[in-house]
C-alpha cells in the first residue's frame, strides 16, 4: 500500500505529459472494456446509392480473431441493432468473404483480421408514404390525419388509430409500426372475433429538426383504420343426385 499513492501520482504525470493520448485510449465504460477485449472492432453502415428498388447499403465489422460469419452478423447487429437504419425490410444483395452458411454445414472460420462485408437493399418508401410540411404544427398533422381516415361511408365497427412515432436507435420507425399494428389488432379481436381488417394506412413523416438531440423525439405519425371482418358464409351443402 505504500507504494500506491506514488504509482498513481506517475500515471498521472505521464498522462498530462504534451501530446499524450493514454487517457483516451482508456476504456470508459464496461461496454468499451468487453469490445476492446472482443473478436471485433465496432461495426458501420455505409449508404451506398438509391435505386428504384430501394436503398443499398453496406455493413461492415472487422474481426480481432479468427471468426465465422455468424459471430460477424452478433457483431452487428449489437452495434447497429437493424440492418437498415429505420428497421425496414431488406434482402442480402452480397456478401464479403462469400457467406456459405446454407451451402456448408459446418461453420467456416475466417483468420483474423478479415473485414466481414453484407452488402444490402433496404426497401423503399411505402406508397402511404409521406412528409409532413415543416410549417405543419403536430396537432394540427394529428387533427388533419383523423379526419381523413374518419372521412368516406360510415361503418359502424371502423376505428381510427393514431400513434406518434419516435426517434430511437433501439427501437426504429418501421419496428414502431410493426408493433403498432400487431398491437392493435390484437386489441381489436375481443370484438371482432371472426378477423380484424386493416385499411387506410397512412404515415407522415416529420422533417428533420436541425441540432436535434439524442433523445427521443416525435418523428413521424403513423395512422390506420381497423373494421370487423364478417364472418365467412357457411357453404350449401350440394343436393343429391337424383333429388
Amino acid at each position: 500500500m505504500k507504494h500506491a499513492r506514488p504509482l498513481a501520482l506517475s500515471v498521472l504525470a505521464i498522462a498530462l505529459l504534451p501530446g499524450c493520448d493514454i487517457l483516451d485510449k482508456i476504456p470508459k465504460t464496461p461496454r468499451e472494456a468487453a469490445r476492446l477485449a472482443g473478436k471485433f472492432g465496432m461495426a458501420t453502415r455505409e449508404r451506398v446509392e438509391e435505386t428504384a428498388d430501394g436503398t443499398i447499403y453496406r455493413l461492415m465489422v472487422e474481426s480481432r480473431r479468427p471468426a465465422t460469419w455468424l459471430e460477424a452478423d452478433r457483431a452487428m447487429w449489437t452495434d447497429l441493432k437493424t440492418s437498415c437504419p429505420q428497421g425496414e425490410l431488406h434482402e442480402t444483395v452480397t456478401t464479403e468473404p462469400e457467406d456459405d452458411r446454407r451451402v456448408h454445414d459446418e461453420l467456416t472460420k475466417h483468420p483474423a483480421g478479415t473485414l466481414f462485408v453484407r452488402t444490402v437493399r433496404c426497401a423503399p418508401k411505402f406508397p402511404f408514404e409521406f412528409d409532413i410540411a415543416a410549417d405543419v404544427e403536430d396537432d394540427d398533422a394529428f387533427q388533419d390525419m383523423y379526419r381523413k381516415l374518419m372521412s368516406g361511408e360510415p361503418n359502424e365497427t371502423r376505428q381510427p388509430m393514431l400513434s406518434w412515432l419516435f426517434a430511437n436507435d433501439f427501437n426504429p420507425r418501421y419496428q414502431q409500426m410493426q408493433t403498432t399494428l400487431a398491437l392493435v389488432v390484437h386489441m381489436r379481436l375481443a370484438d371482432c372475433p371472426d378477423g380484424v381488417a386493416i385499411r387506410n394506412l397512412t404515415l407522415g413523416v416529420k422533417p428533420s429538426a436541425p441540432g436535434a438531440t439524442d433523445e427521443p423525439h416525435r418523428e413521424a405519425l403513423f395512422g390506420f383504420t381497423t373494421e370487423c371482418v364478417a364472418a365467412p358464409a357457411e357453404p350449401t351443402a350440394a343436393p343429391a343426385p337424383g333429388s
